[in-house]
Order: C-alpha cells, then sequence, then structure tokens
C-alpha cells in the first residue's frame, strides 16, 4: 500500500520555498524552477512546450471568461462577462493554452481537420442547408454583379466577386 506523509489541513496553501516547486540557488537568491513551473518563486504552471507557437499562455480565470456557451445550454451568467468567473485560489497560479483558430490539443500542437455538414443534408432543426435570396422591389430592375463573402470555420475568408444576378 502507498502512504502518504502525515500533513496538517490546508498545507498546499502554506508558504514554501520556491513554492515547493524548484530549488533555492543559495549564491544568487534566486529558484531554479522544476520542469512545468516557471515565476520568480515556480508559482506558477507554466503552458507546455510554450503553446507550440500557435496559442497563447493564460490563466485559468482567463480561459473561464472566454467561454462561450451554445444556444442550446441554459445557464446563469454571475460573471457579467458572458462566460464563467472563476475565483478560486489557483486562478492566476493554474495556466493553459489557448489555441489559435485551427489548432487544438493541450499544447495547440495538433492541427483542425476541417469539419461541416454534407450540402447535401436535407437539415434539421440544428443544421439548415443555406439559401441566399435577394428580394428587390422597386419600380427599376436592378442589374449588375454583387460580391458574396463566406467564412469557414478557422475565419478564413473566401470572396466570390462579380457574381451576375439573376431576374
Amino acid at each position: 500500500t502507498e502512504q502518504f506523509p502525515d500533513t496538517q489541513p490546508q498545507e498546499g496553501h502554506f508558504y514554501a520555498e520556491c513554492s515547493a516547486k524548484g530549488l533555492c540557488d543559495r549564491e544568487t537568491g534566486l529558484c531554479q524552477c522544476f520542469t512545468g513551473y516557471e515565476g520568480s518563486s515556480c508559482q506558477r504552471a507554466s503552458c507546455p512546450n510554450a503553446c507550440s507557437g500557435h496559442g497563447t499562455c493564460e490563466t485559468i480565470k482567463e480561459l473561464s471568461e472566454d467561454k462561450e456557451m451554445g444556444d442550446d445550454v441554459t445557464t446563469t451568467d454571475l460573471s457579467g462577462n458572458g462566460g464563467f468567473d472563476y475565483e478560486l485560489w489557483d486562478r492566476f497560479q493554474t495556466m493553459g493554452c489557448k489555441c489559435d483558430s485551427g489548432y487544438e490539443g493541450a499544447d495547440c500542437s495538433l492541427k483542425k481537420c476541417v469539419y461541416g455538414v454534407d450540402p447535401l443534408y436535407r437539415g434539421t432543426t440544428k443544421y439548415k442547408r443555406a439559401c441566399v435570396q435577394v428580394d428587390h422591389v422597386a419600380d427599376t430592375a436592378m442589374s449588375g454583379t454583387w460580391d458574396l463573402v463566406i467564412y469557414d470555420n478557422w475565419r478564413t475568408k473566401y470572396i466570390f466577386d462579380d457574381l451576375y444576378l439573376m431576374q
């Protein structure tokens, strides 16, 4: 059986040299943090692989504020910012990656695959086929061209210009 040393309640919140996540260099007085921790006293968990250059390293509080709910979820917003309000003791110590569009994974190293609904799918209440119809009521007929701008799941912009109007 595994046994743990006898500890006091809330001992994890006591002050500890280099936050018990590093060793103190007695000559310089600076902490040498263990892998996975950073800060002058090793007080923060670091983001894995610096988010692989495809995201930003943020606190759990910042990440919770960015959380968005889908239209089919009912919740009470207590934060006043449209997200969640994470106020636990580790809100500025626990870090995580917020991946750039098109990337995912704990360290943002994985490229997302394109996904979407089959355009021939007839649809449900959640997914509908898109159809653009422009109605123009005027004394004179419209003529000329128009532009269509579409964004994909990664906010890539596609422009279809000089589309002719059909009468």
